[in-house]
């Protein structure tokens, strides 16, 4: 028999069956919650109360949906039963498990959250996210076959099987319908078999025949003796009949707390009856929502009168414990897989989404091979001679500055496209968040590995400069630190500020002053004291010398230094005199590369740090 179609009794029966079972690791779960305030402190300090004093329970095998009008404080209900998103918020009153006090920390043990966005990685298969979920959440570490059997299972469960192979997609790039997406999120919950189950507006962007089939989908769990609480807004009939329990929230308060069932007799009682032909969610939310041009005073007599009723109808509650739930609980997360599979994990995860990335791909290789070939174009057969060592500085210096801006505002929004889904995955407790920036940020490495060789290369043989192997060496060793030191510059920056436009004029503002000090716009002898410290720790000055060291440092008479030229005015002679004249050393090479490799170990050590700062305070 369908759970449809089941009846208030057997509801109670199976209840009561569960809940006598013992000897069983995931018992059902009966959740209550008493006395529940919140107060929003805003800017100012200006305090907004949203919750006061409500209580109500959810029952194991139930489906219970919690409605309530804009502002009525349903989802900071939610947020606080399962202690996420809790910012500025001050709160109390008790939350019992099966009877038991318990904490967030621990409630988060036995449930899952399924959030009203569903955020995923949009280059994987429902079958790969599935897969990485299974590896991470699992109470203990499976094997494969063990993970192919759980993923297999909750795909038929879930109605994916037909979409499996099929890449999740994006708001841009379609691929899943929001139904599938939806059933999806419920997937990768339902992986650590959590006997309470939250979901944030489920059937939200849906169809109403999608929306019965989500809603469906959460009955066929309550059948399995598991809890499942939803806010919800405006559901269809279907969907609403659906419901087992139901709590009605109205300007912080309890407006209904009971069977779904009664609650067309509780309204009819409160002088609103449902009228015929009319959604019974619909009038429901007519009667409790404040109409636009209604007065104040009708509005908040309707609803006094609503809960005066409610309060006078409802059954004496059980008494209360003394002992209150601390508003400064702190959720320890302790991750089932150790740090280093996290990592592993995520490393994998990360080289699959980016060999996926083709148009990506394409579009840097492009550049890359574009912006190299117009560099050779304007530096084409230079070479080492009094004539052409004006254009010389001009080459090691641009080399600095476009492997600077190649590869740092390509960084910034594909580092941070990801930033929501990192979020949802720490919050159901997957991986850390350091985990998850090394792992990326390796996985990023490879592709700036290849592309400075290739710009780099394009550039050797464009030009008449040594091509033998220490020079190349060094051109291309130098150009591939500062790749990654602009990209992790970039990802330090975006986990600072948390916002793609501010961390670009950031990181114009942080450039340019350290790129005016790297040596070409002014000798290091000219700068004034006051601002040697800035030039001190100019990377671009660093990268600016090992360059011109590197292509100078073996060459002896430079050909032509004993002509007279209108285009070199100043006195030359070797290689390390050139080198002395710019105010550089040359036995500085080994120097610059520890300097520029220690400024890549600050950046990374700071970007980890501002990134977990910023995903724990999420």
């Amino acid at each position: 028999m369908s759970l449809s179609s089941t009846n208030d009794t057997d509801f109670r029966e199976e209840e009561e069956k569960l809940l006598t079972e013992s000897g069983k690791q995931n018992h059902p779960k009966c959740l209550e919650f008493r006395d529940i305030e919140a107060t929003s402190i805003k800017k100012k300090g200006v305090r907004q109360e949203i919750l006061k004093g409500v209580s109500g329970k959810a029952k194991a095998g139930e489906l219970t949906f919690i409605m309530g009008s804009s502002g009525a404080g349903k989802t900071t209900l939610l947020n606080i039963l399962t202690g996420r998103n809790l910012k500025k918020i001050e709160r109390d009153g008790d939350i019992l498990v099966n009877g038991t006090l318990i904490t967030a920390s621990e409630i988060k043990k036995i449930s899952a959250y399924v959030q009203q966005d569903d955020i995923f990685i949009d280059k994987l298969t429902v079958k790969e996210t599935l897969r990485f979920s299974a590896k991470l959440r699992s109470p203990k570490k499976l094997n494969d076959d063990e993970i192919d059997e759980i993923v297999e299972k909750l795909m038929k469960e879930m109605n994916l099987k037909k979409c499996e192979n099929t890449l999740v997609g994006s708001i841009s790039q379609k691929s899943l319908s929001r139904g599938e997406r939806k059933r999806l999120a419920f997937a990768c919950e339902l992986l650590t078999d959590p006997q309470i189950l939250f979901c944030d507006e489920p059937t939200s962007g849906l169809d109403s025949f999608m929306s019965h089939r989500v809603i469906k989908a959460l009955k066929q769990l309550c059948s399995q003796g598991k809890t499942i609480i939803c806010t919800i807004h405006q559901p269809s009939t279907s969907v609403f009949k659906m419901a087992d329990s139901l709590i009605l929230l109205a300007q912080g308060n309890i407006a209904y707390q009971g069977r779904a069932q009664d609650i067309g007799e509780f309204f009819e009682k409160c002088g609103y009856p449902v009228p015929r032909f009319v959604n019974s969610a619909d009038h429901f939310m007519r009667v409790l929502s404040h109409g636009t041009e209604e007065d104040e005073n009708v509005y908040k007599n309707r609803i006094d009168g609503i809960i005066a009723e409610y309060e006078n109808s409802k059954e004496e509650s059980t008494s209360h414990s003394s002992k209150r739930e601390k508003n400064n609980d702190k959720v320890q997360m302790k991750f089932p897989r150790p740090w280093i599979l996290q990592f592993l994990y995520i490393f994998h995860r990360s080289l699959v989404v980016l060999s996926r990335d083709k148009f990506e791909m394409i579009v840097k290789f492009t550049q890359i091979i574009a912006m190299a070939a117009v560099l050779g174009s304007i530096y084409f057969n230079i070479s080492i001679q009094k004539s052409d060592l004006l254009s010389l500085k001009g080459f090691a210096f641009t080399t600095v500055q476009l492997m600077h801006l190649l590869f740092m505002f390509q960084t910034l929004p594909l580092f941070w496209k990801e930033y929501p889904v990192v979020i949802r995955e720490y919050q159901s407790n997957m991986y850390s968040p350091s985990a998850y920036f090394l792992a990326k940020s390796m996985s990023d490495m490879i592709q700036y590995l290849i592309f400075p060789f290739i710009f780099c290369s394009i550039l050797i043989w464009s030009t008449n400069l040594p091509r033998s192997f220490w020079p190349f060496f060094h051109y291309y060793s130098i150009s591939l630190i500062l790749s990654l030191l602009s990209t992790s510059l970039s990802r330090v920056v975006a986990s600072i500020v948390g916002e793609i436009s501010s961390a670009v004029n950031l990181l114009f503002t942080i450039t340019i002053p350290f790129m005016v000090f790297g040596g070409f716009f002014i000798s290091y002898d000219r700068i004034p004291f006051y601002l040697e410290p800035v030039a001190a720790i100019s990377w671009h000055k660093y990268a600016y010398e090992g360059f011109l060291i590197g292509f100078m440092k073996d060459v002896g008479q430079i050909p032509g230094c004993n002509e007279t030229s209108t285009v070199f005015r100043e006195s030359c002679s070797t290689g390390i005199e050139f080198i002395r004249q710019l105010s550089f050393k040359e036995d500085n090479l080994w120097l610059d590369y520890t300097v520029l490799l220690t400024v890549v170990a600050i950046l990374n050590i700071a970007g980890i740090s501002a990134f977990v700062w910023r995903i724990r305070r999420s």
